[in-house]
């Protein structure tokens, strides 16, 4: 099944999503997040540091994520609608970090400015070969924000910066949600394409912001503090995601192709399985496979 005929069909699921997306999100404004005062200079952890300068630069990509979606997902009904929700809930995103960092004193300004720069100047806007990719990718990025955010919430000392960074993940998670079921969707209407873009998008994953200056270094540092790593990708994206939720082990295949790419994703998940505890970083270049084909915050 091919893109417009895939969207078609998705259509109506992704209206229902749409509106229990818009039903279970709840309104919040930054500020009434910060305290009253600054908290100035505050002395963060390496990789709570780390975390917090990849999520704010992440962020700052917003445009090109949106260019992405808009070329995959096109500007018609309820597709536009939703690219344009998520748009204004990501850049309250941005301006809630960076309002944190500036009040905490959390991240050296000007750095962050000099890393913005160059990042934003240089970056590039994602792609996914075809509709079911950036639902699967989509799926899998969303959760695994969803569950750095939060531990960097908790590793926070202040009550704001938790509250901030909590909020995030909770919409973060929101946002998976309304993939996760997409997916389920599609592998309903069209089981062998969707398996054949769950199996490329979990060998290939990597987490958006692998353009942002000095990344595999602030990689490292965030999976050293037990925020965000490979093992942390197995264990609560792919293994609640793919196997529990999606539960590729039993989709029944009309090609077999599909059916080649079921068995070399769940023979990709027992060696990872085998490897996790042994890798650092976010990287995925040897065991995962390389870039993922489109990202977004």
């Amino acid at each position: 099944m091919d893109g417009p005929a895939l969207l078609n069909e998705l259509a109506p699921t992704a209206e229902r999503l749409f509106e229990r997306h818009l039903a279970a999100s709840k309104e919040w404004a930054p500020h009434e997040l910060l305290s009253a005062t600054r908290a100035g200079n505050a002395e963060l952890p390496p990789g709570v540091r780390a975390a917090l300068t990849v999520n704010v630069l992440t962020e700052d990509a917003l445009p090109y994520y949106t260019t992405g979606l808009y070329l995959r997902f096109g500007g018609e009904s309820p597709w536009w609608d939703w690219i344009r929700r998520w748009t204004a809930e990501e850049m309250r995103h941005g301006l809630a970090l960076h309002d944190y960092v500036s009040h905490a004193g959390a991240i050296d300004a000007l750095q962050l400015e000099q890393q913005r720069l160059r990042f934003i100047a240089n970056a590039s806007i994602p792609t996914a070969p075809t509709v079911a990719d950036a639902c699967v990718y989509l799926a899998l990025q969303e959760l695994a924000t969803r569950i750095a955010h939060a531990n960097t919430a908790r590793l926070l000392p202040d009550e704001a910066g938790r509250r901030i960074v909590a909020r995030v993940a909770a919409d973060e998670h929101l946002h998976h949600l309304f993939y996760r079921d997409l997916v389920l969707a599609a592998l309903e209407v069209s089981p062998s394409a969707t398996m054949v873009a769950i199996d490329r998008q979990v060998r290939h994953f990597s987490m958006p912001g692998h353009e942002i200056p000095d990344f595999a270094v602030l990689a490292v540092a965030i999976a050293d503090a037990g925020i965000y790593s490979t093992r942390v990708y197995l264990d609560r994206v792919v293994m609640p995601l793919v196997v529990d939720a999606w539960r590729v082990a039993d989709v029944r295949t009309e090609s077999a192709p599909a059916a080649r790419a079921r068995d070399r994703l769940l023979d990709f998940i027992d060696r990872l399985a085998v490897i996790a505890p042994r890798l650092t970083g976010l990287t995925t270049e040897v065991p995962l496979g390389g870039e993922a084909p489109i990202g977004s915050s």
